[in-house]
């Protein structure tokens, strides 16, 4: 390991990458497939309370999807991700993901903890994992594992600027097509109704959120985030419509979230 390490950096040296470069690609990618776009991030709205006014406000937990995060490697070059399985108890899995940029000379490291047993909807007794759902958990929070070491390695400017453009992309995804706000909303209630939530939760969540500005690109640049938390197992219906307190959530940082993923 330590000569393939050593080649690995030799090249990174003799090949730097250019940044500015990397980045303008990246952002040619997330515009030639917006499809991309709106599966590159995640939005997970929880409530929080204004120190000055008192107020509770709704604010989103946000950060950058497994498939984003691998894009983003891809592109950056010179560097490596992996992941194992570092150790387990009674109840879960340890799952370590690593990343080495060769040309920084860094490394990486992040661990995503994976339960063995869920619980029934309705009631409070673990249920074992059946063996093929435990291992499609372990790949899922091993790929987490993975996307969030590489999320430490890659510089915040690149991922910041990565996550608005995706977001913006998102958000304004059928308007160069000529479709009106009404047939953009229609389609986004729709991939909502497939994952279990009804047209008057979506609808009261974005005028709530949304007050007077239902129709803008942020908006559905926010939503397509609440939809992919869904889809990724971030969150639920029920959690994503009723938002908790962050308070009763824990303490939450962007790309932080534990779990199978996007």
């Amino acid at each position: 390991l330590a000569i393939e390490i050593r080649a690995q950096r030799e090249l990174a040296l003799s090949q730097p990458r250019d940044e500015a470069k990397v980045f303008k690609k990246a952002l040619a990618g997330l515009e030639f497939a917006p499809e991309f776009a709106e599966d590159a991030y995640y939005s997970i709205p929880f409530n929080k309370k204004d120190e000055d006014s008192g107020e509770t406000v709704k604010e989103f937990v946000e950060g950058h999807s497994v498939v984003a995060s691998r894009e983003i490697v891809r592109l950056w070059g010179n560097c490596a991700t992996k992941w194992r399985i570092g150790g387990e108890d009674d109840k879960a899995f340890e799952v370590e993901g690593a990343f080495a940029d060769f040309e920084a000379n860094t490394f990486f490291y992040a661990t995503v903890r994976v339960r063995k047993s869920y619980i029934p909807r309705g009631t409070s007794i673990p249920v074992p994992l059946r063996d093929d759902r435990l291992n499609l958990a372990i790949q899922a929070g091993g790929s987490k594992a993975e996307r969030n070491a590489a999320l430490k390695g890659i510089p915040g400017w690149f991922k910041d600027k990565y996550f608005t453009a995706a977001k913006s992309i998102a958000g304004r995804k059928g308007k160069a097509e000529g479709k009106t706000v009404e047939e953009r909303k229609a389609a986004l209630l729709d991939a909502f109704a497939k994952l279990g939530a009804t047209k008057d939760q979506v609808e009261a969540y974005i005028a709530e959120k949304f007050p007077g500005d239902a129709g803008s690109d942020e908006m559905f640049g926010t939503m397509r985030g609440v939809l992919n938390a869904i889809k990724g197992k971030h969150t639920t219906v029920a959690e994503a419509f009723a938002v908790k307190k962050a308070e009763e959530k824990g303490a939450i940082k962007m790309g932080d979230i534990a779990g199978a993923g996007l």
